[in-house]
């Protein structure tokens, strides 16, 4: 209960939140990308950022996705960036969606792949 809220802070903190475990855990983070083994300590933390990021394997893209469309509106006027929205069933942060919400985070995380080899 007390990691969900403290996760919730975080997320109320937009992209900066996602950033904040992304560089504390970035040993971590990187390790898993690697193929480190599963273990408690690494779904916990997996578990937040995905939380954090609102997306299933937000290891593996880093994304931060905004749910709250007027709150995207105005992070995208303060950094000068288009919106790129997504109608979908699922939440791309639940393992078992929709199947377009699948396949959207599947091909999200194939193309971080290959962008950061």
């Amino acid at each position: 209960m007390v990691a969900q809220k403290a996760q919730d802070r975080l997320r109320g903190t937009g992209r900066q939140g996602l950033e904040v475990l992304e560089q504390r855990f970035a040993k971590e983070i990187s390790a898993h990308r690697n193929g480190a083994p599963l273990d408690d300590r690494w779904k916990r933390i997996g578990a937040a950022l995905d939380r954090v990021g609102a997306q299933y394997d937000n290891h593996a893209s880093g994304l931060y996705w905004y749910t709250d469309f007027e709150k995207a509106k105005a992070a995208a006027r303060a950094s000068k960036r288009p919106i790129f929205s997504l109608r979908l069933l699922g939440r791309l942060n639940e393992d078992l969606s929709c199947a377009n919400s699948r396949f959207f985070r599947t091909t999200l995380i194939q193309t971080r792949k290959s962008t950061t080899s």
